[in-house]
């Protein structure tokens, strides 16, 4: 079997062993067994089960997955007025937009638009990630730049131009703060007296390149060039891949690209990277060459005989699940065996 067939296979088994409303999110070991740790609908992560139901759906013809992603939709459908997460993008871009065709879900995803730019900070021209408390001020985080996309491609369906420049904007204020002239993407921010100042959230340090942040702004700025063609996004995809390029031990994908001593893989960035330089490939062709070789990579480390991507890491800082199978990584690589990132 190829491993676009395992990776099918593997879905409709997954399938079969959860009900509706249970989405799973690490696969983990029980008992010599291996069993997904679930979520139940209130996680940032559910979008990307839903979106890899329909995309098998697609490639397949069978009506099995689009109605298990459907079901698995009303248990999320909800989260459309919650207005304490930056995540709606992430909720609603893989599965309702994915959807909008088959289903009614056209309102969902503008309230969901409607809740996510309520977190919309003015002054920093940023949407807030949430409140701290302890500091006293709102955070910023890179994985925001993720979220604009589902903002941007609902105003720009309604030729709402006003809207879709505001979100263009704040991608580029994303830019400009998160990565820097070297090509490294700190992972967060947070008010100082001297304006906003990087802090850790999933990273080594304050100001380390965690990789699944540097994922986020690769993919965030790849696509916001192909719907733009703006230099600023061209620009820090060139910078960023020359980062890349320049690691000793590329195209290996640590947790944190300056925490290589621990010794902790993350395939899951490792996707999501793959993806955004197949995305990137009219940018530059240093692009497609670079890709080729972290996809070997994956294929040679990362890889279970049936095809699971395996070694992802989740959370290394708190020790949760940092060496499993991730749906988000599962999600990204579909996209990118199936050509479609």
């Amino acid at each position: 079997m190829t491993i676009l067939e395992n990776i099918i296979d593997n879905t409709y088994k997954d399938l079969k062993r959860l009900e509706p409303g249970e989405f799973p999110f690490a696969l983990v070991e029980l008992d010599g067994f291996k069993k997904w740790f679930t979520t139940n609908g209130n996680f940032w992560t559910e979008g990307f089960w839903i979106g890899k139901l329909v995309d098998i759906w697609k490639l397949t013809g069978d009506k099995t997955f689009l109605d298990y992603a459907f079901k698995n939709y009303q248990f999320i459908s909800r989260r459309k007025e919650d207005t304490t997460t930056h995540d709606l993008g992430f909720l609603f871009y893989h599965s309702a937009w994915k959807i909008k065709e088959y289903f009614p879900v056209v309102k969902d995803i503008k309230q969901a638009v409607c809740s996510l730019m309520k977190r919309y900070n003015a002054k920093y021209n940023l949407i807030s990630a949430w409140f701290s408390k302890e500091l006293n001020s709102d955070v910023f985080i890179v994985d925001t730049f993720m979220n604009l996309i589902l903002p941007f491609d609902y105003y720009a369906s309604l030729g709402d131009r006003e809207n879709t420049e505001k979100i263009v904007e704040i991608a580029k204020t994303m830019c400009n703060l998160f990565i820097g002239k070297h090509g490294n993407v700190l992972q967060a921010f947070v008010e100082g007296e001297n304006g906003l100042k990087p802090v850790k959230i999933q990273g080594k340090s304050p100001t380390s390149c965690w990789s699944r942040g540097f994922a986020w702004a690769l993919y965030g700025c790849t696509w916001f060039w192909k719907r733009t063609r703006m230099k600023i996004f061209a620009e820090a995809f060139n910078r960023m891949i020359n980062y890349l390029e320049e690691r000793e031990y590329f195209p290996y994908i640590p947790y944190d690209f300056e925490d290589v001593k621990s010794n902790i893989t993350d395939s899951s960035a490792a996707v999501i990277i793959s993806c955004a330089l197949a995305l990137g490939k009219d940018i530059t062709v240093k692009s497609q060459s670079i890709s080729r070789k972290i996809i070997a990579w994956i294929k040679n480390e990362c890889l279970t005989e049936d095809s699971r991507l395996i070694h992802g890491c989740y959370h290394y800082p708190k020790r949760q699940f940092i060496d499993n199978e991730l749906i988000f990584g599962d999600y990204y690589f579909l996209m990118l065996m199936k050509g479609g990132c």
